[in-house]
């Protein structure tokens, strides 16, 4: 028989089923059976355990949407690396809000509100509560001990420093003092995350004395040296860059507070 009309010309699966049916029974695939449960299992800690996820959105409350309602719970444990990019509306609108803080509600409007959230005012969430609802689910599911977390705050922070400042001018600190307490609030929330296996602040303004603290606050020991007074006298470079405030310890801040929650102790 002409093997381009017969039996050899039928498609494989098709072929297969009516062998299914013979006494030949289905032939020979020269492979292996696969275990669909093993193999499942396999393909989400393959790829959850080398995905980073960014999580980039004013609403927070979908950032928990999305980890609950997409990311199966298996996926969840294997998770190594979250990042959390904050935006400007939040680091204006996080618990009291900038204009509470002292920031001029006109600068904001005209230097920050048009280009970073379309003009007027901010998108209104409850952006305290939703954080702390993210890290208690992170809290539940996740591998802790293996996990990762960065937060993103050094561009959301410094437009409100930039963009309303001249770059040689004496600064007004306790007018951006609501950039601090963001810091604070976001990383005291952390502290909550016990036996995390690593936590990164990425920081701009007051961010190199604050970054080391708060690193230890939330993981109960120091990634790097903690910087108790601002000595080094800085380059043209960083004064061309980064105003002095940029490296200042704020003259409110004692280096000795602990976190409400911290895991640190000093005694240990």
């Amino acid at each position: 028989m002409d093997d381009r009309t017969g039996f050899r010309s039928l498609p494989t699966e098709l072929r297969t089923r009516i062998l299914e049916h013979t006494h030949l029974g289905p032939p020979e695939t020269g492979g292996y059976r696969v275990d669909e449960q093993y193999t499942y299992r396999e393909a989400v800690d393959v790829f959850y355990s080398n995905t980073r996820f960014d999580f980039f959105q004013d609403d927070l409350g979908a950032t928990l949407s999305f980890l609950r309602d997409v990311i199966p719970r298996a996926g969840l444990s294997r998770l190594r690396h979250l990042e959390f990019t904050m935006t400007e509306a939040q680091c204006a609108c996080w618990a009291s809000g900038a204009i509470a803080s002292g920031f001029p509600a006109e600068m904001l409007e005209r230097n920050v509100a048009p280009m970073y959230w379309g003009g007027g005012s901010p998108p209104t969430f409850d952006y305290k509560a939703d954080w702390r609802a993210v890290l208690a689910f992170i809290a539940s599911y996740a591998d802790l001990p293996r996990l990762n977390i960065t937060v993103e705050m050094s561009q959301c922070c410094w437009p409100f420093v930039e963009c309303s400042l001249p770059r040689h001018e004496t600064v007004d600190l306790s007018m951006i003092r609501f950039i601090y307490d963001f810091y604070v609030d976001v990383a005291t929330a952390m502290c909550s995350l016990k036996g995390l296996g690593s936590a990164t602040f990425e920081l701009s303004t007051f961010g190199q004395p604050l970054k080391p603290w708060l690193e230890r606050e939330v993981l109960g020991y120091s990634k790097e040296p903690i910087f108790e007074t601002d000595q080094a006298e800085p380059s043209w470079e960083d004064d061309l860059w980064h105003p002095r405030f940029f490296k200042v310890i704020p003259p409110w801040h004692d280096m000795s507070r602990k976190l409400e929650g911290s895991n640190y102790q000093p005694d240990q």
